[in-house]
């Protein structure tokens, strides 16, 4: 396959953004006496409208959770995932797609702030031709509204299209919306892999260059 475009996930699959996020709802749970397992956090990776952290210790503790630790962890996850570099393999598919002129896009379950706003500290924002985020759909991930609405932008057909993606939930929409759906697992995701997915790779450094009709970087 030679696909027109590649559409990426973004938190977990560009930037490794949910790990701060799990840490601090750990370390909040924690504190309050709950366990946080990754193997029940990992069920809930790509998809949209997921409780705050807040209303998830309401649910679990039948009260209000402390507000010093919900602001701890807020102040926990902010600073570290300020600080989450590009993830391996990512840079050089990038730079093959634009080389070979197929178009680029991202469908993320964040809504449009937080994706513009990490591209621009990373850098990559110029590379992507279009952006579909949580608020510009009816319904988010394992939906395939996000996945859609991005080949739409890129005027495809969803067939033409390859995503990578990180998430059980994310594999499900894209392969809902008729994309073929790589799945590199990070650290989160790694305890739940799709069987949806067409391929998972360990790394991006793994992509198949050839097998997609574009030239590895070297």
């Amino acid at each position: 396959m030679h696909p027109a475009a590649v559409i990426f996930d973004f938190d977990g699959t560009i930037a490794d953004t949910e790990w701060p996020v799990y840490e601090a709802a750990r370390i909040a749970h924690h504190h309050h006496g709950l366990a946080l397992p990754v193997q029940e956090w990992v069920k809930i990776i790509g998809a949209a409208d997921n409780p705050t952290l807040e209303d998830r210790l309401k649910r679990r503790l039948g009260r209000d959770p402390d507000p010093e630790a919900i602001e701890q962890a807020k102040a926990l996850h902010t600073e570290a995932r300020e600080e989450v570099p590009v993830l391996p393999g990512v840079l050089d598919l990038i730079g093959a797609v634009k080389a070979a002129a197929r178009g680029l896009s991202i469908a993320s379950s964040s809504p449009i702030g937080w994706v513009e706003g990490h591209l621009q500290r990373l850098g990559l924002i110029e590379h992507f031709d279009a952006l579909s985020t949580r608020d510009q759909v009816d319904r988010g991930k394992p939906a395939p509204d996000l996945f859609i609405l991005a080949a739409a932008k890129l005027e495809l057909d969803p067939g033409d299209v390859i995503v990578i993606e990180d998430s059980k939930n994310g594999a499900i929409a894209a392969k809902a919306a008729g994309m073929t759906c790589i799945v590199v697992p990070n650290s989160i995701t790694k305890h739940d892999i799709p069987a949806e997915a067409d391929m998972v790779l360990d790394s991006l450094i793994d992509f198949p260059y050839a097998e997609f009709g574009l030239e590895r970087p070297v």
